[in-house]
C-alpha cells in the first residue's frame, strides 16, 4: 500500500514514533551550528561576493538545520510527560504558523495600500525560510514553557 499503510504506521508507533530523536548532546552541535550559520550570514551580507545569493541561502538552510537538530534531541531525562509537552508544543506551533501565513500577507498588503510603501516580499526563498523559522520558534518557546511549568 505505501507508506500511508496502517500496518507500517502501527509499526512505527510501537517502536517510539515516527521521528528518531537524537541524544542530549546533540543540542549542543545544533546550538554551534544555529550560531556559526548567523555569523556567516552577517559576514557573508558585510561582503560583495559572486556566489553571494547561494551563499546566504545555505547560511540559512544551515540555520534551519541546527534549529531542527535542536528540536530533535531529547532532554537531559525523557519520559511520558516530555513526549507530550512535544506533541503540544507541535500542534501550537502548526496552528500559529498557520495563522502567520494566513495573516503576513494581509499586513503586508495592508502596508503597501495605506503607507504607499513599496511591496514587501513574502514569496520565495525568504517566504519559506520565515514560515520554517517561526514555526521552528514557536515549538522551541512553546516547548520550553511548557516544560518550565510542570
Amino acid at each position: 500500500m505505501g507508506f500511508w499503510d496502517s500496518d507500517k504506521l502501527k509499526m512505527w508507533d510501537k517502536k517510539g514514533g515516527l521521528f528518531i530523536m537524537f541524544s542530549h548532546r546533540f543540542k549542543i552541535l545544533g546550538i554551534i551550528i544555529s550560531l556559526l550559520s548567523a555569523a556567516s550570514f552577517f559576514l557573508v551580507n558585510n561582503y560583495e561576493l559572486a556566489l553571494k545569493d547561494i551563499f546566504t541561502s545555505l547560511c540559512g538552510n544551515f540555520f534551519l538545520l541546527g534549529f531542527l537538530i535542536i528540536i530533535l534531541s531529547k532532554e537531559k531525562y525523557e519520559d511520558e510527560r516530555t513526549s507530550q509537552l512535544r506533541l503540544k508544543a507541535l500542534s501550537f506551533s502548526f496552528v500559529m504558523t498557520i495563522l502567520n501565513i494566513l495573516i503576513v500577507p494581509l499586513i503586508l498588503l495592508l502596508f503597501q495600500l495605506f503607507m504607499g510603501q513599496e511591496s514587501l516580499q513574502w514569496d520565495g526563498n525568504w517566504g519559506s525560510f520565515l514560515t520554517i523559522l517561526t514555526l521552528q520558534l514557536y515549538y522551541l518557546i512553546c516547548f520550553y514553557r511548557l516544560k518550565q511549568d510542570l
